[in-house]
């Protein structure tokens, strides 16, 4: 796949961790919806990341979230999440570079401006 380069022009932040099932349940209870499920996996425990969630129903979480807390969340574009996969990384697979890594640290995701190669 060519790379090109993709320029972030605004600082943002994003969560260190995925969602997970514990904190989407509280979203699912306080909104009367339904917990994802995964076709032939079993539930898992509330610490894990969520799964098989719609980008509908992440939307809704994040404006719930939102005006649960009274500070504003959104989705990352596919350019930010990317940024913040990379973890400053260059290469080609975002996933590979982390392989073996500590989890990033402040200066990897969070409020930062930069580029991401993609």
């Amino acid at each position: 796949m060519p790379r090109r380069v993709v320029s972030l022009t605004r600082p943002f932040q994003i969560s260190r961790t995925e969602v997970t099932v514990g904190q989407f349940e509280a979203f699912a209870k306080a909104t009367g919806r339904s917990m994802p499920a995964c076709p032939g996996e079993p539930p898992s425990s509330a610490s894990m990341p969520v799964q098989c969630v719609s980008f509908s129903d992440a939307w809704d979480y994040v404006a719930w979230l939102s005006r649960t807390t009274k500070r504003t969340y959104r989705l990352p574009s596919a350019s930010e999440w990317e940024y913040a996969a990379r973890a400053g990384s260059d290469t080609l697979d975002p996933a590979a570079a982390n392989v073996g890594a500590k989890a990033p640290g402040p200066k990897a995701a969070g409020s930062q401006i930069g580029r991401a190669h993609v």
